[in-house]
């Protein structure tokens, strides 16, 4: 199915350019808008915890990269609680396909250890589903970043990445389900990946990150420039019962 087109469940992906309504800003719109984002040029320049450090986290299991990132915040970070995700642009708030398998793999441990509980709105005891992303998001995602303040995909890639392919789903899919569904749909050629729960910073004030204005949100930058659009069905609920992410 492609996108705009009736009947649930299929999954199919579009690219944006296809008929789709243009979104895009100019550069100044863009620096109105989100005037605390650095452009994708700040690259260069790194962030606060200076270019070694981003090298020599890059690429690090969260984990591992939890503990190195406490010393280095200790360490570096000025009074206040550090935001990287302010200083950069939405549409780099993005994972890879290897951080997906790293990403499920923590879970998996995890999960088979007793540290993410059970729902009773949701047993997760199905191999194949797992846990729902709620219960992913509160006892594995805000722990591992909430030293850094940061989300998931930043931890990850603190320069960011270009935005390839925005994916939008429902939260209560389970993990396990939406990691493989992911990777059946992942399009050809591209590299990085905008999605929610890894993509905006999880301990923040999620509320206050979305404004006033939908087309000012991470979620909008971000889906402006993607070259594909995901929507990722599950077998619990309609997807199209909460798109709010578009």
């Amino acid at each position: 199915m492609a996108l705009g087109s009736s009947g649930a469940g299929s999954g199919q992906i579009r690219s944006l350019s296809q008929g789709q309504p243009e979104l895009r800003r100019s550069r100044s719109d863009e620096e109105t808008l989100a005037p605390t984002y650095r452009s994708s040029s700040s690259r260069s320049r790194g962030s606060s915890f200076g270019d070694a450090t981003h090298l020599s986290l890059q690429g690090l299991a969260p984990r591992t990269l939890t503990s190195e990132l406490r010393r280095v915040v200790t360490l570096s970070r000025p009074r206040g609680r550090s935001q990287t995700f302010a200083r950069v642009h939405p549409r780099m708030w993005c994972v890879t396909r290897k951080d997906l398998d790293i990403f499920e793999q923590e879970v998996r441990d995890l999960w088979e250890e007793g540290g993410i509980p059970d729902d009773p709105n949701h047993p997760h005891s199905d191999l194949v589903v797992g846990p729902t992303i709620y219960q992913v998001n509160e006892h594995y995602i805000k722990p591992t970043t909430a030293v850094a303040n940061t989300s998931w995909a930043l931890m990850r890639h603190p320069l960011g990445l270009e935005c390839d392919v925005f994916v939008t789903h429902c939260w209560s899919e389970g993990v396990f389900e939406f990691t493989s569904k992911l990777r059946r749909m992942w399009p050809h050629g591209a590299q990085n990946l905008y999605c929610c729960f890894l993509s905006n910073p999880q301990n923040s004030d999620i509320g206050e990150l979305l404004g006033d204005d939908p087309y000012a949100s991470p979620f909008a930058l971000a889906l402006q420039s993607s070259r594909y659009f995901l929507v990722l069905p599950n077998h619990r609920v309609s997807i199209y019962t909460r798109l709010w992410c578009v």
